[in-house]
Order: structure tokens, then sequence, then C-alpha cells
């Protein structure tokens, strides 16, 4: 969530309230500040049909790097350190389960 001053958000508001029921419609809204994965609407055509587009996600070689996890048995040791601590309950188990697996999937 950003924060707006309420002048921008009754702008905001007017701004949807003209455009809910519009067609033949693209929306101007910077896609900056949403979240990697978000589906976010690009067009109404002329029949109100709906077209989104997602924001691009990290890719994994992406998150290794911020990581730095270099190999994929680094990463296979680092989940299951991760889960460790947590085994004791079942939530703890499954995740350490998850990750024995994950292990044995990249080696």
């Amino acid at each position: 969530r950003n924060a707006v001053s309420p002048q921008q958000f009754t702008d905001m508001l007017d701004q949807r309230e003209t455009t809910f029921t519009a067609v033949d419609y693209e929306p101007t809204a910077p896609t900056d500040d949403l979240l990697p994965g978000t589906y976010y609407l690009t067009k109404i055509d002329d029949r109100a049909r709906r077209q989104y587009d997602r924001v691009p996600t990290r890719s994994f070689g992406t998150w290794a790097a911020d990581t730095n996890v270099s190999q994929p048995h680094n990463l296979a040791a680092m989940f299951a350190r991760r889960a460790a601590p947590r085994a004791q309950s079942a939530l703890g188990r499954s995740v350490a389960i998850n990750a024995m697996r994950f292990a044995r999937y990249l080696a």
C-alpha cells in the first residue's frame, strides 16, 4: 500500500467512478509500484472484454544471485538449515520434508 494525500485519493476515486463501466478503455496508471507477479488491467475492448498483463517475477537465477547462492546444492542446504529448528511442529516437519525433497530434486 502506498500513502497518498486525501486530494489524490479523492481524484483516484473520481477516476474509478468514471471508468467503472467504461468500454474501449486503457488505464494510464503506472505499474512501477506493483509487486512482482501482480496481474493488472491493460485494456477493456469495445465488447467489454478485459485484458490483463502480469508484472514480471524475478527468475531463480536472479534470486539465487541476490541471496549469494551460486550452486543448487547450496540452496538445498540453506533450506534444510532453515527448516531444522522448526521440525518440532507439524508445519516444521512439513517444511523439513519439502526441503529434503527439493534437495533430492536438485541433486
